[in-house]
């Protein structure tokens, strides 16, 4: 087994994903949480600036997998990473040894499918359902998807676009995973 990082963009379902994979037996971690916390209590920044946050995400998940050969539970337990905040050109530093780095994304979508998209899928309580500029925001993760593809293609990285058919998507990943710890 490996450590796997889920990175991309807000709703294509990275903890969704996360979920179903921590009963393969990971240990699960969202970032983005994490991050909220220590931007919101601890560091004089909102965190939005993705570009300036992506390279210190990198570094965290690097600590936290360098700190994992430290502890005596190595090779008993594999952490599976989820966060929207870390850029393909960061994920660099981390090496492909410790961990199988995937990308989710939507850029195969138009904004109209994506909003019907989110409409099933989200509940009540998340940012992106009953927001005054909710089409705003998701032509912009539209657009940050496709930058995503090109920057996991230019890196040699996995996407997986989970605008349309997700579910089989979500199989198609946990089948590839699933042949990998074999």
């Amino acid at each position: 087994m490996k450590h796997i990082i889920l990175a991309g963009t807000s709703r294509s379902g990275k903890t969704t994903l996360s979920l179903r994979l921590s009963k393969l037996g990971y240990t699960h971690y969202k970032l983005d949480s994490i991050k909220r916390g220590i931007y919101g209590n601890f560091i004089d920044d909102d965190g939005h600036n993705w570009e300036g946050v992506s390279p210190k995400i990198a570094k965290l998940i690097k600590q936290m997998l360098d700190d994992y050969k430290t502890d005596t539970n190595y090779h008993e337990e594999y952490y599976l990473i989820d966060t929207c905040h870390l850029f393909p050109k960061d994920a660099l530093l981390l090496k492909p040894s410790d961990c199988i780095i995937i990308f989710l994304g939507y850029s195969d979508v138009t904004l109209e499918e994506e909003v019907e998209i989110l409409k099933r899928h989200d509940k009540k309580h998340y940012w992106s359902n009953d927001l005054p500029k909710q089409k705003e925001l998701i032509e912009a993760n539209i657009k940050f998807s496709c930058y995503l593809k090109e920057e996991c293609q230019k890196y040699g990285f996995l996407y997986y676009d989970t605008g349309k058919n997700r579910e089989k998507v979500f199989d198609e990943i946990i089948c590839m995973l699933k042949k990998q710890m074999k």
